[in-house]
């Protein structure tokens, strides 16, 4: 029987009684809810199911381990769609919803206003991964972190727990920090560790990210063996489609380094006459491509026009975007329009100052 105190109390509390009385609604008002223990659980959100409740106890870098009522639940990382905490303060989901916006800075912000120390455990240690995170996606997107300041961000999370769940995504962020930065060479040590993942998905972006990091240092050869694979690969989930296709792309990209510009040129004219324009990142990368193969045949205003393509249609692929303002940054002024070069220039360490595009107008 509920006490006439606690009838009182919510009386006196207006927003704490409706809530009461829809539960009550529900059949679902009883001691449970007045102790609050029901609603301190953690959830696991599952792409399919029902959540996984208990306490977030610990991890690896392939599951989540939830301690319920029943016992020690491990829950695959590649079935998780997100999680919440109990006792999470205000500013951690604040700090998410933030992230998932892309206002990287604001969420940083939000996550700087945990006192320290008002977390400990699993809750800690997410605190610990959405900084890391923010500082990756906000050097990555040109916001206020430097890719240098954010690689010691994600390299102390992933020295400090290295049994995380975020271990390969951080892993891969950190890779894409390195190739920021002129590094690709250090950068396929860490691809190379995803590659090895017991996780398939991430055996895929492991070797995609390996070539993409070959195409950057020059090697033509080596990323087209690596996208080879990639195109090999049996996963046919919504992103290994996509990113097998992005590999055939990209091919035609190591076949120019290697010579065969014809070859290259012919791909990716087919890959524009057929495929779906709606598929911005692959028509982003065809479009730069072709503007190499023009380039390198010497023939500058096909060229130009080839990454305006990029600039003016798939300015969302940001990756692509910063290459092609690079390219026309180098090309405008053989067309003796040094105006529109400053302008590419200028845009470039604008929106990307921290992509190894914009680190190249300083080489």
């Amino acid at each position: 029987m509920m006490s006439l105190n606690r009838i009182w109390i919510f009386r006196a509390q207006p927003a704490r009684w409706a809530l009461f009385l829809a539960w009550a609604a529900a059949g679902l008002a009883g001691e449970t809810f007045f102790t609050g223990v029901a609603l301190a659980q953690d959830s696991v959100f599952l792409l399919a199911g029902s959540p996984v409740r208990g306490e977030i106890s610990s991890s690896t870098p392939t599951s989540l381990i939830v301690t319920t009522d029943k016992g020690d639940t491990e829950v695959p990382v590649q079935n998780i769609r997100s999680i919440t905490f109990g006792k999470e303060p205000p500013e951690y989901d604040k700090a998410k919803r933030s992230f998932d916006r892309q206002k990287y800075d604001e969420g940083i912000a939000e996550l700087d206003k945990i006192k320290e120390g008002a977390a400990s455990g699993m809750l800690a240690q997410e605190l610990d991964y959405l900084r890391a995170l923010g500082n990756a996606r906000s050097a990555l997107s040109g916001g206020s972190v430097t890719a240098k300041n954010a690689g010691s961000a994600v390299n102390s999370f992933l020295k400090k727990h290295p049994d995380s769940w975020h271990f390969f995504e951080l892993t891969e962020l950190l890779g894409e920090l390195l190739v920021a930065v002129g590094r690709s060479d250090l950068a396929d040590a860490e691809y190379a560790k995803l590659a090895a993942s017991p996780l398939p998905q991430y055996q895929l972006r492991g070797s995609f990210n390996r070539a993409q990091a070959l195409l950057l240092a020059g090697d033509g050869a080596g990323a087209e063996k690596s996208f080879d694979a990639v195109a090999a690969s049996s996963l046919n989930d919504e992103s290994a489609v996509r990113m097998k296709t992005l590999a055939g792309c990209l091919k035609a990209k190591a076949q120019l380094l290697q010579g065969k510009r014809e070859e290259a040129q012919a791909s990716v004219m087919k890959l524009i006459k057929n495929e779906d324009p709606k598929q911005t990142e692959l028509f982003a990368n065809a479009y730069n491509i072709l503007g190499l193969c023009h380039q390198a045949a010497g023939q500058n205003q096909e060229a130009v026009l080839a990454f305006l393509h990029t600039d003016l249609l798939f300015s969302n692929q940001a990756t692509a975007h910063a290459e092609a303002l690079y390219y026309l940054s180098q090309l405008w002024p053989k067309l003796d329009k040094n105006d529109r070069a400053l302008e590419a220039r200028t845009s470039l360490k604008s929106l990307y100052r921290n992509s190894v595009w914009a680190n190249k107008l300083d080489q």
